[in-house]
């Protein structure tokens, strides 16, 4: 199937625009499949603090969902405490971002 160029820049301009950290973030649960805000933030190597807004950002834009409510195994590891948590898993528009951006970096020349 041959595809237009003006086919491949529609379907460019219809992304949403994510940074570096909120890729960081899509790429973290492409990993871990469902993850909380904190076991995200273990997996990037990022402070909680820098971890949560972008979570937050990549849900507003579609990118991830909410998969379920439960205990957090990073917390329960760390601090020896049952606390109930988000956990989060990309959305089909998410994968749909991910793999357009590793067919973009496919593509550069190094």
């Amino acid at each position: 199937m041959v595809v237009s160029q003006t086919s491949i820049e529609s379907f460019i301009e219809i992304l949403p625009k994510i940074g570096g950290r909120q890729e960081l973030v899509i790429r973290a649960l492409y990993i871990l499949g469902s993850a909380t805000n904190r076991m995200i933030s273990e997996n990037i190597k990022l402070p909680i603090n820098s971890t949560t807004p972008r979570v937050f950002e990549c849900r507003k834009k579609g990118l991830i969902e909410l998969d379920k409510v439960d205990i957090c195994l990073a917390t329960l590891q760390r601090e020896k405490l049952e606390r109930n948590a988000n956990y989060w898993k990309l959305t089909k528009k998410g994968m749909k971002v991910l793999n357009f951006k590793n067919r973009q970096n496919d593509n550069k020349i190094i």
